[in-house]
């Protein structure tokens, strides 16, 4: 009961102080850029992104994807990506030597 008679209380003095810090708020979000393409934080000799070039120059387009697992052990994400490389790559393809980029999201769910 005490937390509530003071918010009560001081409800000026906490609408002013949460006024002086929506300020530097508002400039923080202005001045903040978002890029959702993520290929901008790899690496630029990545396989990912050299792929990504590649298509860009061959066919004006590129392809990218995630693919997200929730509650798989890291063995079987693991057999996952060895099953991703077969359909994608051949192991009678030129190109058999690429490897696959694995990215692991691990949920504290």
């Amino acid at each position: 009961m005490g937390l509530s008679k003071a918010v009560v209380k001081n409800r000026v003095l906490i609408l002013m102080i949460a006024l002086i810090l929506l300020v530097p708020a508002v400039f923080g979000m202005l001045g903040t850029r978002i890029n959702y393409d993520m290929l901008d934080y790899l690496p630029s000799d990545m396989d990912t992104v050299i792929g990504q070039e590649t298509l860009k120059e061959d066919f004006g387009k590129g392809a990218f994807s995630f693919i997200v697992v929730q509650d798989m052990p890291v063995q079987e994400v693991a057999q996952l990506k060895e099953k991703i490389q077969q359909v994608l790559i051949p192991a009678s393809s030129a190109s058999s030597e690429r490897e696959i980029s694995l990215f692991l999201l691990f949920s504290m769910y």
